[in-house]
């Protein structure tokens, strides 16, 4: 047996490529790599990665192997198996050698439960990483390649990863990202294992009744005492409802129910033997419970207050410093419950107070006092303390302060199970895909190392049906801290049975990019190459350019009777059309419902968007089929198309209340399906664009329907679908990906974790579940796919709806988008207008960097930065330069006064500005929005406000002049002198906002 690993039989050795500028060099148990920029060096005996220097301090080691040393691979029952254990003492071992250029090493792991060889090989810049594993036991699911890198978090400038799209186009991490964190000053939270043992010792065994987790909604009934603490238009608005009722407390723990459902009592108080109560929503609280939890609770709430008199005259909520916005199973957010309890307290004419408890401390302070009428929790299944006997004790507090006279409110789930706890390490991970690329790039005072796959697509679709070398490889990354400092870990997704071999995809680690440049190494390896005028005719680019993305809603008639309230060149987008109803009977899509209109309607409205100038992209989904009901296609084909997992079940999927399954892309059925869809909108209702939902957001999965090539073949399967329609039809799809921006001309998503809703709609932010302090915005999607598609946030539930809104979209380079529904659009001026506003910035600001790539970019955090701030960005697409407030405060930027949430555009010919001052002109806190541009023969300025006066705004290279013109209905004199604009603004007739145009000759 050997115990050492074999190599060359010389004691150093030094091979050096003068073609490559590198070398490999023996100097005793280690060989370093070199190359022009960097050292890397292995252990001969295991193969690990001793250390990386790569032009930072010589001193200081970019990053290693971690435990697991050069690779790992994990078992189909769990096992792992690394490379460090390939040492020889307990049987694997390792051989190396130089390959027969000498210019690679080829190390050779044997006698284990898998046999890899791995290539190391050297390049000028760069080091490669190639493996080939066999194997010899259980089936290998995962293989990482290196594996796990280990770096010290006191050397880290910044770590530059991509993220799941609902969290962020990128982002670039700090050092103190991977540091431990303070508990006594929390960073951030997140929750342990969880028990019953909390509720069970203030109710007793068997208290609550345990339904499915998606259990089917039921109606609502307020009994006779919930009428006695419930006003009548709240118990209409409840018995017209249903409400998931799966965790509900059983009748016998319940003193008084107040509402009630045929899977049990959905809300009620029990009082523990005591004065005060445990009032629980008995479920799994989403979007519709949410919109009765609130109210209810606001009304007992409020009573209990006016009930409790001088003596409990504090209304406190658990709002813990830096935690979720949100509860597990629990949808009310935190903001809105501080709005509807502090609006208690306002409204009690000093009878009571609201109080926000932001501690440990704060609880324990809260519960062992006299003074609160009612606490709620609104966490849901979680509950604050550091531990299970943590969580133990506080519930046996919360026990006693209702006996003595507390309320205590429980809003969602299963009460007190879990305890929530100040986050020690931060972490983060996620599957390629969705997340948008397989690279990082870690900087650091060490230099700067780039880690990633290569593995472009260079075949036909459906090629992997035949030849399993081309089939696309997904993986995962993760990356955190913990004692033994950062670490990253990447694999690849495999399904390895025994004796069989299977080649990975090329591993490169890069040195000294910046992160622009490395990305675009990055894109080219991976053949992300296509830009966007290749996938478009020019006339089509160069609409889809100027065009908003508009999500008109309503019926057909409601949608051609307002169509000239949209102004031409809108790209319009409709779902309502969808024959079962949204989310219902898929594939199939046509013939439309009725409540929409006919065929025959919904081809009269493309027909006259397209006389009027307006783009059509209908809503499609082809990625799952619904169930109950099933649609025709579904019905004939029965199970067969769906796909299967590792144990042979189907994967069910579930949006809101509708159900349905995966299906397996490489069945005939499912692309016969797909088929139908896509000649329907190309020839019998011919539009511009179809929106494929969830091409770009569906994560990997493991599918073994008989049809499908190998297990790790669903992804394949997708692209290959997106390969084939895109050759046909232009295609925009839900977030998006790397490879799927290949055959996509849009992009829709990627910012639900980064621009905060509007309407009451919430989403978890990205700066909710990390501090400001560990983390920026860095836009590795833009990076890769500006030039290559049109981005915008998400077709159907996140768009440009105020200034805020605006300033986030500009600064990431999105396009304009908005949704309305057909008839306010033409009964409402504001909509219009606001509409009108979004059409002239997409046509004069966002067309000229649509398709451009990135250039620049830079976000920074404010240093006193409030819930409300999210920093500045300052970034650059093709010609224009953008600079975005999205803090609350105004910014002061070249000699101008930006408003909260406003922004400031350059370009040639072109200025734009939402401007709270100008020289002496203030417009106050609502600004004023302005577009100046400069053509050979004309200057174009383009206004948004309801401000009415004089107004000033930046000409330089203008003459002097001086002329009247026609603002809509009202004469105005406007005055050009040393370099400034001066108009008087009429004011608008109603009050709102409107946009004002002045045009007028160079010459």
């Amino acid at each position: 047996m050997l115990t050492r690993c074999l190599a060359l039989a010389m004691t150093l050795v030094m091979l050096t490529s003068p073609a490559n500028a590198s070398s490999i060099q023996r100097l005793n148990d280690r060989f370093v790599l070199r190359g022009d920029n960097y050292t890397l060096t292995l252990d001969a005996g295991t193969g690990s990665i001793v250390d990386v220097h790569a032009g930072g301090g010589q001193d200081v080691t970019l990053w290693r192997s971690g435990e697991s040393g050069l690779w790992s691979a994990e078992l189909a029952d769990g096992s792992i198996i690394r490379a460090a254990n390939f040492d020889g003492t307990l049987g694997p071992e390792c051989e190396t050698t130089l390959d027969d250029t000498g210019k690679a090493v080829v190390l050779r792991y044997t006698g284990g439960a898998v046999d890899v060889e791995v290539t190391v090989r050297p390049h000028e810049r760069s080091v490669t990483f190639d493996a080939k594993v066999t194997g010899r036991g259980a089936t290998v699911m995962r293989f990482s390649l290196p594996g796990r890198m280990r770096f010290d978090p006191t050397q880290v400038e910044r770590f530059v990863t991509p993220a799941t799209p609902h969290d962020s186009v990128g982002v670039a991490w700090t050092g103190q990202f991977f540091a431990q964190q303070d508990v006594t000053n929390p960073a951030g939270w997140t929750n342990a294992p969880g028990s019953p043992a909390g509720l069970q010792e203030l109710l007793g065994r068997g208290a609550v009744a345990m339904r499915p987790v998606n259990d089917a909604k039921v109606a609502l009934t307020v009994t006779q005492a919930g009428r006695e603490w419930i006003d009548q238009r709240l118990i209409d608005r409840i018995e017209r409802s249903q409400a998931m009722v799966n965790r509900a407390t059983a009748n016998q723990y319940v003193d008084r129910p107040l509402i009630e459902s045929e899977h049990g009592i959905w809300f009620g108080v029990s009082t523990l033997g005591g004065e005060g109560g445990l009032w629980r929503f008995g479920g799994r609280v989403q979007d519709d419970e949410a919109r009765l939890v609130l109210p209810i609770s606001r009304v007992v709430i409020r009573r209990l207050a006016h009930q409790a008199g001088e003596g409990r005259k504090r209304i406190g909520l658990i709002d813990l410093k830096q935690s979720p916005p949100g509860g597990a199973w629990a949808d009310v957010q935190l903001e809105q419950w501080r709005e509807a309890l502090g609006g208690i307290s306002e409204r009690s004419d000093g009878k009571s107070e609201f109080v926000r408890l932001r501690s440990y401390e704060a609880i324990d302070t809260a519960v062992n006092a006299d003074d609160f009428a009612a606490i709620v929790n609104p966490y849901g299944e979680w509950f604050p303390a550091l531990d299970h006997e943590q969580l133990m004790d506080r519930v046996r507090r919360v026990k006693r302060y209702i006996q003595t006279g507390g309320n205590w409110f429980e809003v969602g789930g299963y009460s007190f199970y879990a305890p929530l706890r100040p986050t020690e390490y931060f972490s983060y991970e996620g599957l390629y895909p969705p997340m948008f690329a397989d690279w990082v790039q870690l900087e650091s005072r060490g230099g700067r190392a780039a880690l990633y796959r290569e593995q472009p697509r260079t075949w036909d679709a459906w090629a992997g049906a035949k030849d399993a070398t081309k089939l696309f490889v997904p993986g995962e990354i993760a990356f955190g801290g913990d004692a033994g400092g950062g670490y990253y870990d990447r694999a690849f997704a495999t399904y390895i049975n025994k004796d069989a071999t299977w080649q990975s995809p090329r591993v490169r680690m890069s040195f000294g990019d910046d992160v622009t440049t490395s990305l675009k190494r990055y894109a080219k390896a991976n053949g992300v190459m296509r830009p966007l005028d290749e996938k478009l005719t020019p006339d089509l680019l160069g609409k889809l350019k100027h065009a908003v993305l508009l999500k008109y809603n309503g019926s057909a008639a409601d949608k051609l009777a307002n169509l000239n309230h949209i102004p031409r060149g809108t790209l319009v987008h409709f779902s309502d059309y969808l024959h079962g109803g949204f989310d219902k009977q898929y594939p199939d899509h046509l013939p439309p419902n009725e409540s929409f209109g006919s065929g025959e309607q919904l081809r009269e409205l493309i027909d006259r968007c397209r006389a009027s100038g307006l783009l059509t992209m209908p809503y499609t989904n082809p990625t799952w089929w619904c169930d109950d009901p099933r649609g025709p296609t579904f019905v004939r084909e029965g199970d067969a198309p769906l796909l299967r997992t590792l144990d042979g079940e189907l994967s069910e999927e579930h949006y809101s209340t509708n159900f349905g399954f995966t299906i397996c892309h490489w069945h005939p059925a499912v692309q016969q399906a797909n088929h139908v869809t896509r000649t329907q909108f190309t020839k019998q209702y011919p539009v511009d664009v179809i929106f494929q939902d969830q091409n770009g957001a569906r994560r990997w999965r493991y599918d073994t329907n008989p049809a499908s090539p190998t297990p790790t073949a669903y992804i394949e399967g997708l692209l290959s679908m997106n390969d084939e329609d895109s050759k046909i039809v232009p295609l925009s799809t839900e977030d998006g990906w790397d490879q799927a921006s290949r055959d996509h001309v849009q992009l829709c998503g990627m910012a639900f974790g980064l621009v905060p809703m509007e309407g009451g709609r919430t989403r978890l932010r990205l700066r909710d579940k990390y501090p400001p302090s560990v983390w920026r915005v860095y836009p590795v999607a833009q990076a890769i796919a500006h030039d290559k598609t049109i981005m915008a946030m998400h077709d159907l539930g996140h768009f440009v709806m105020n200034r805020r809104s605006m300033a986030w979209v500009l600064g990431l380079g999105f396009n304009m988008s908005w949704v309305v529904s057909a008839d306010w659009l033409g009964r409402n001026e504001a909509s219009r207008q606001w509409l009108n506003w979004l059409d002239r910035m997409q046509k004069s600001v966002v067309s000229r960097y649509t398709g451009q790539p990135l250039a620049a970019f830079d976000h920074q955090w404010s240093a006193d930065a409030g819930e409300e701030d999210d920093g500045v960005i300052r970034t650059t697409y093709g010609p224009v330069r953008i600079t975005a407030n999205l803090n609350a405060a105004p910014l002061e930027h070249d000699g101008l006064t930006l408003t909260g949430y406003g922004y400031h555009i350059t370009a040639p010919g072109l200025f734009a500005a939402s401007l709270q001052k100008c020289g002496d002109v203030d417009y106050g806190p609502d600004g004023l929005d302005c577009i100046v541009e400069y053509t050979n023969d004309t200057i174009d300025i383009w206004l948004y406000t309801n401000y009415s006066g004089k107004v000033s705004l930046p000409l330089p290279g203008v003459k002097d002049r001086a002329f009247d013109l026609a603002l809509n209905d009202a004469k105005a004199q406007v005055i050009i002198h040393d370099a400034a604009l001066l108009v008087d603004v009429p004011p608008a007739p109603d009050g709102h906002r409107r946009l004002w145009h002045i045009a007028y000759p160079m010459n």
